[in-house]
């Protein structure tokens, strides 16, 4: 799959059907978290999708999910604290999404962050751009 392919997120979550890599889970972690608090908050119809999307992914489907979900909220919580380090460690995991699946399960995440609270805000188109330089995807979004 080449990062030209759109695909509907549930249809690429299902495409890959592979188990993800730990750069990946730590990436998708990175993307999804970084989305959740581009509004300044979490809402729990961001967390409830990180959570839909990702436990229910064949992708993921080896990793211990309570250890994912823990791993997510404290990346979340770090990041509106605005806590020194936390976004230069979101950084490093994004650029850890260095291959093109991996590059498309890392925007796929992004895009379900951006629909599940409903809102299409500003500020996360421009967290998506973000998202897709770190990983290496020029004017994707």
């Amino acid at each position: 799959m080449n990062s030209s392919e759109r695909r509907d997120d549930d249809i690429l979550w299902a495409a890959l059907g592979e188990p993800g890599t730990t750069e990946q889970r730590r990436a998708v972690v990175a993307a999804f978290a970084l989305m959740a608090v581009a509004d300044g908050e979490a809402s729990p119809a961001e967390v409830l999708a990180f959570r839909t999307k990702v436990g229910d992914s064949k992708v993921f489907a080896a990793f211990d999910l309570p250890a994912l979900w823990a791993d997510f909220d404290d990346l979340v919580a770090r990041l509106l604290r605005h806590e020194p380090g936390a976004l230069d460690e979101v950084n490093h995991r994004l650029r850890g999404a260095d291959d093109p699946d991996s590059r498309e399960v890392v925007m796929a995440a992004a895009r379900a962050a951006l629909v599940a609270d409903g809102a299409d805000a500003d500020r996360e188109e421009v967290v998506i751009a973000h998202i897709a330089k770190q990983i290496g995807l020029s004017g994707e979004a």
